[in-house]
């Protein structure tokens, strides 16, 4: 007695019945690879004598449905991602110049204010 979905080119399909882990590993290469799907859902309902229209399409809307699902958190994750860089951005800013006036400057500040270290040094001349 052959089995209901063992048809010609379709091996792939006879693999759901043998539970829920192997189920949702077929349904996600059904995501990866909808064509062949669709054309073995086809292909089943018409061994089946039944259904004709019915199994592609119901396969087509799950591809369908998976794809808009995954774009849409391919999105969110984006969007999240943006929103965190949005807000370190001034943050980042400030430290990246802070860190180019300290290599800039180095120890001494610059020419003008180079006079405003002069009366706390001389104390320390002084004792030369």
């Amino acid at each position: 007695e052959a089995h209901v979905l063992d048809v010609e080119d379709c091996d792939k399909f006879s693999e759901f019945g043998e539970g829920l882990l192997v189920s949702l590993r077929r349904l996600l290469l059904v995501a990866i690879d909808p064509a062949e799907s669709i054309d073995c859902a086809g292909t089943i309902a018409e061994a089946l004598q039944d259904f004709h229209f019915t199994a592609p399409f119901i396969m087509s809307v799950y591809v369908i449905l998976s794809v808009v699902l995954l774009l849409n958190m391919l999105i969110a994750i984006m969007a999240k991602t943006f929103d965190t860089v949005w807000d370190d951005a001034e943050t980042e800013n400030r430290y990246l110049r802070a860190q180019l006036a300290v290599q800039y400057f180095g120890d001494a500040p610059p020419p003008p204010f180079n006079l405003l270290r002069l009366p706390a040094r001389v104390p320390e001349l002084l004792e030369r």
